[in-house]
């Protein structure tokens, strides 16, 4: 069962560990989108182009230069609240990877129980052991 959870000004998430993700990407979900990075996160955002070092200060580049650290800036955020809300058990599953799009993915492969074989046979046999009551 889950250690606990991670704090954050827009809501608690249930720290990730093997037996919750179901749960863990709703509150995950919920504090991204009030980030504004659930899109980033779901690759429906693509980055915008860096503008490197301008060269005039007109508005379209200030908007243009604004634009990229925003997105920058919420990419890591985003980075940051995914991983501060793992148990260590699935830190070690992303370990080396820096991109929240590509944490996530992974998350899902590793600890979406029922995308993997041994997660949907762990859940046939609980379902199969269940029994009505009256």
């Amino acid at each position: 069962m889950s250690e606990g959870s991670f704090k954050h000004p827009l809501g608690n998430i249930c720290l990730l560990d093997r037996t919750n993700y179901a749960v863990w990407v709703e509150d995950c979900m919920k504090v991204l989108q009030g980030i504004m990075a659930w899109n980033i996160v779901m690759e429906k955002e693509e980055e915008p182009e860096d503008p490197g070092r301008p060269n005039d200060f007109t508005r379209n580049t200030i908007l243009a230069l604004k634009g990229y650290k925003d997105h920058k800036q919420w990419k890591l955020q985003a980075l940051a609240i995914i991983y501060g809300s793992w148990t260590n058990a699935v830190k070690v599953f992303i370990k080396g990877i820096d991109d929240p799009v590509e944490v996530w993915k992974e998350l899902e492969i590793r600890t979406n129980t029922a995308n993997s074989s041994i997660g949907r046979m762990s859940l046939f046999r609980k379902f199969s052991t269940l029994r009505p009551t009256p």
